[in-house]
């Protein structure tokens, strides 16, 4: 039904919310502190790029809360979309 009106699905719309809110906290758009949560990426000594740490969760509650659902998210995108400042890129 929803294909046919060309609508996207919830899950769909709750992904791109995620990461509009991932691009916001990584580029100080928002009152949200980078440092408590969103942990870069760092290969010998170098960060990688806007990758982040994906926190380890014993839990289900937590493994599928925002941090770690939304960091998984952010580092699937590609470098381009990782690194832009506009959200009409995501």
């Amino acid at each position: 039904m929803m294909a046919d009106l060309g609508w996207p699905t919830l899950q769909h719309r709750r992904s791109k919310a995620k990461l509009v809110m991932v691009n916001r906290i990584t580029h100080n758009l928002i009152a949200i502190p980078t440092a408590q949560n969103f942990h870069p990426l760092t290969l010998g000594g170098h960060r990688y790029g806007y990758r982040f740490h994906v926190p380890f969760c014993r839990t289900d509650n937590m493994k599928f809360s925002f941090v770690p659902s939304a960091i998984r998210l952010w580092n699937q995108l590609p470098e381009h979309l990782a690194t832009a400042v506009s959200l009409e890129a995501l």
